[in-house]
Formats: structure tokens, sequence, C-alpha cells
């Protein structure tokens, strides 16, 4: 499909890591698990940040029981 140049030291690793025979294999199995990680990454980005009263001492409201 495509031609790349990959670092020769990091197929190396790979290719020992992951006690492959050949490029082609090693480079195979990377992209497997790069689609299965970003498929079953959360994406943070859909929630909302929580904002944090700065004046409010949440430890000592939890302290003493308080709901905030």
């Amino acid at each position: 499909m495509a031609h790349v140049t990959v670092d020769d030291n990091l197929v190396r690793e790979a290719l020992e890591a992951g006690g492959h025979r050949t490029m082609k294999s090693a480079v195979t199995e990377a992209l497997i698990e790069y689609v299965s990680r970003r498929k079953h990454q959360p994406d943070f980005s859909r929630y909302e940040t929580v904002d944090y009263n700065r004046e409010k001492s949440y430890q000592k409201l939890r302290d003493i029981g308080c709901k905030y």
C-alpha cells in the first residue's frame, strides 16, 4: 500500500521484543495494537470540565459532613 521510512533501531527493537522474523509482521502487529488502543481510548473531550469555587474549602466541608 505505502512505502515508509522507519527508524532501523526501532524496527530492530520491535523484532526482538515481539519475536518477529520479518519487518512486515512486526509492523503489522504494531498497527493492530495501535488501532485497538485508539478504538478503546476514552474520548474525554465529550465531558465538561469541573469548576471549583476557590473561596470554598471543600476539605473542611467534607470533614463536617456538608454537601457542597
